[in-house]
């Protein structure tokens, strides 16, 4: 009898976390300017994202940060 393998997310998913800051409904995502998706992306600040989880997908506007949270 075979076993499932675990789940692995695959390599280029990121770790959602809720920080509790109010942005008046709007989706926002805070990545630091200088992560690896960042950087092979080509994102700038207020670029519009996909947030996939769960089935469900969102498009959230992308800020850039330099602190680690």
């Amino acid at each position: 009898m075979l076993t499932p393998a675990p789940y692995q997310p695959p390599r280029n998913a990121l770790r959602l976390r809720r920080l509790g800051i109010d942005t008046h409904q709007e989706a926002v995502v805070y990545m630091r300017k200088d992560c690896d998706v960042c950087r092979s992306e080509g994102l700038d600040s207020l670029a519009q994202v996909q947030i996939s989880h769960n089935g469900r997908r969102l498009m959230a506007t992308l800020h850039h940060v330099t602190s680690d949270i």
